[in-house]
């Protein structure tokens, strides 16, 4: 039997996303203000399909951990490539590379009402517990997009079983014909060789 661990979101290879969801003191285009310490740090979240989809009926594509720094929260995620919808997820996400923006879903805990300058009201969210992070075609942050995408380590790809084991037969016949082919030349080397010293004897003989 093989057991399953939940909880920790390293994983060895391709599928990795280092992506920034939030950007702290910074009023986004719903007018909310996310302050520096908003965010659990080490908080596991999943990954949501394209737009918030999985609040509906899509799968979600991926799980990951939130931490911060001064300026922004990031999500480090890792896909679920063994599934159609994590494997297309991260593909759509790595090609979309820097214009690919984020969002979060969450409820507040702990927010306050201020006033701008222009008397508009301006949400203020000092605690909130995130559900999943998101990719979208325009986050309510101005500044989310994607860091880091982590590929598989530079190698030679795995070839199939089947397709080796065809590789190795071709190989095996090319070596096999190159032989023999080696073969036949020097034997034909010698053949000629000894026709020639065969013709030289009977010219001296008459």
């Amino acid at each position: 039997m093989t057991e399953t661990k939940f909880g920790a979101t390293e994983s060895v290879g391709e599928g990795r996303v280092t992506v920034q969801f939030a950007t702290f003191n910074e009023v986004d285009y719903h007018g909310d203000i996310t302050l520096p310490g908003a965010f659990t740090e080490g908080q596991e979240v999943l990954v949501s399909s394209y737009n918030h989809a999985s609040w509906k009926e899509a799968w979600p594509v991926g799980r990951g951990r939130i931490r911060t720094d001064s300026r922004a929260a990031y999500a480090d995620l890792q896909f679920f490539l063994d599934t159609l919808a994590g494997s297309e997820a991260f593909k759509t996400v790595r090609a979309t590379g820097n214009l690919q923006q984020w969002s979060y879903g969450f409820n507040i805990d702990k927010h306050r009402i201020v006033r701008d300058e222009d008397g508009d009201e301006v949400r203020i969210l000092e605690r909130v517990n995130v559900y999943e992070v998101s990719p979208v075609l325009q986050g309510a942050g101005r500044s989310t997009r994607t860091v880091a995408v982590k590929d598989s380590p530079s190698a030679a790809p795995e070839v199939p079983a089947d397709l080796a084991a065809i590789r190795e037969s071709l190989f095996s016949a090319e070596v096999s014909n190159a032989e023999a082919l080696a073969v036949a030349h020097s034997q034909y080397l010698l053949d000629s060789t000894s026709t020639l010293l065969s013709g030289s004897h009977l010219g001296d003989a008459t």
